[in-house]
């Protein structure tokens, strides 16, 4: 089985060597993840840990962990890598005076994780979340270092694959040291894959653990100057869009600027180079529409944003704090959702759509305390923003109890630690 994934990844990589190619930033991270280029990090130092987060909102999760395991072994080789760029370039922003090194992860060939392996000469390897990848997971038990996941979830989608692809999956699976779950139904499909008992724990979500903070009236009010919306006006912040529900956030605003004249929509596409693409949706309306580095520049409106398209990344979380009504995106089509906990961590009522797989049970939490509101489509999206800024004592109400379910739900990450603890002991 091994053998035909390797022939069938080899296949896949080999025709995208070309498209790599094409510039030399592209050029650059294609040697990394092959190996060629090995990261940059200090001198072996014991113990080495190295952590490992997929993409955004996997990065985004590791940061509490990161920052406790740097405080808790100060002496120790902290390494951080990424799979995606923008994920890379998170890494970077948040992470960059806490790791020692933080590099892209290899491609999961076998040349190339030898070689970054080998390199790198890790103690302990904790995966977040997800990117589970067999030559990589079977190098780490080759070389007897123990592998955590955790955060460890499965979508509906994810199970059904890895569900097909058994007895395959679950050798893949038992490769792990431990395996930490974000809830008990997580729990249940990892040990339906055939993880054994006493190597599966359900801790909680580490997503629960990301700073809850005030941002001052000093700082909201000049966010809100940076963004050339003024302090009287309402602020939809639309966080982690994905094509197709731009169009519907657009009319849905549309109707809502009819009654509502003082109202700016605050739009973050999940891949900032799709702004323009954006952009495009409100050409030909009254609207001042443009670009936050245009913004940045010098390059004002002539009266106040009605829209402002960010095409920078590293910026949502904090912009979620001068919202009235956040809405989570990658819901409303079939992607699976993105983090409703940030918005919710500011107080912020949240709204999403149907499709949020990938955050099933913190959803669920948030409808049946009250803190966000499902909706279907835009007709649902507005009629639902209309009602909540036409009752400002709910939409406060419904704010407050979202941050209570972020609040309520901590403790993940002493678990986690704990758990690291013991293997690190175990393992010098």
């Amino acid at each position: 089985m091994m053998l035909f994934y390797n022939i069938l990844l080899t296949g896949v990589i080999l025709p995208l060597i070309p498209f790599w190619a094409v510039s030399e930033k592209r050029k650059k991270l294609f040697r990394q993840r092959i190996g060629l280029r090995l990261p940059n990090i200090p001198r072996k130092r014991e113990p080495t840990l190295w952590v490992h987060a997929l993409s955004v909102g996997e990065v985004i999760s590791a940061i509490p962990l990161v920052k406790h395991l740097r405080a808790q072994y100060p002496d120790a080789m902290l390494l951080f890598s990424a799979s995606t760029r923008t994920g890379f370039s998170i890494a970077e922003q948040r992470l960059g005076e806490v790791a020692d090194g933080i590099f892209p992860f290899p491609l999961d060939l076998i040349f190339s994780v030898r070689r970054v392996v080998r390199h790198i000469d890790p103690d302990l390897m904790i995966l977040v979340e997800t990117d589970i990848w067999p030559n990589f997971l079977h190098e780490m038990e080759k070389r007897k270092v123990p592998v955590l996941l955790v955060n460890g979830r499965l979508s509906d989608k994810s199970f059904k694959g890895y569900k097909r692809l058994s007895p395959f999956s679950d050798r893949i699976f038992g490769k792990f040291s431990h395996i930490c779950a974000q809830s008990p139904e997580d729990r249940r499909r990892f040990r339906r894959l055939g993880v054994l008992p006493e190597r599966l724990t359900w801790v909680g979500s580490l997503k629960f653990e990301g700073e809850i903070r005030a941002i001052p009236d000093v700082g909201l009010r000049k966010m809100r100057k940076t963004l050339f919306i003024s302090d009287h006006r309402r602020i939809i912040v639309a966080g982690s869009t994905h094509p197709g529900e731009e169009a519907m956030l657009a009319n849905a605003f549309f109707k809502l600027k009819k009654e509502e004249e003082d109202l700016s929509l605050i739009l973050v596409p999940r891949n900032p180079d799709r702004a323009d693409e954006i952009l495009s949706i409100f050409e030909g309306s009254n609207f001042n529409a443009v670009r936050y580095q245009d913004l940045l520049q010098g390059k004002a409106p002539s009266h106040a944003s009605d829209v402002v398209v960010i095409d920078l990344i590293g910026l949502l979380k904090d912009l979620y704090a001068v919202a009235d009504i956040a809405f989570v995106g990658g819901s409303l089509v079939p992607f699976g959702g993105h983090n409703p906990l940030e918005p919710a961590g500011f107080a912020v009522p949240v709204f999403f759509g149907p499709h949020m797989g990938s955050f099933r049970e913190i959803s669920k939490m948030l409808l049946s305390a009250g803190g966000a509101l499902q909706v279907r489509d835009e007709d649902e999206l507005y009629r639902s923003f209309s009602g909540l800024f036409n009752d400002e004592q709910r939409r406060e109400a419904q704010g407050l109890r979202a941050r209570g379910v972020l609040e309520k739900n901590r403790g993940a990450l002493s678990k986690t630690l704990d758990l690291i603890r013991g293997f690190l002991r175990a393992s010098l």
